[in-house]
């Protein structure tokens, strides 16, 4: 890639769409964090059974 590449994907891309999509990610994230939190506390009370 060279240098006239890398400034025009700046310009094509929106600014705006990259956070949206960015705030979706780290929403995603935190819902499965908190997934997978709960389903090892679900393990962890059925094995100790």
């Amino acid at each position: 890639m060279n240098e006239t590449d890398k400034n025009q994907w700046g310009a094509a891309m929106e600014r705006r769409e990259h956070e949206r999509t960015y705030e979706s990610f780290l929403v995603l994230l935190k819902w499965s964090i908190i997934g997978i939190a709960v389903a090892l506390v679900v393990v962890a009370i059925a094995m100790s059974r």
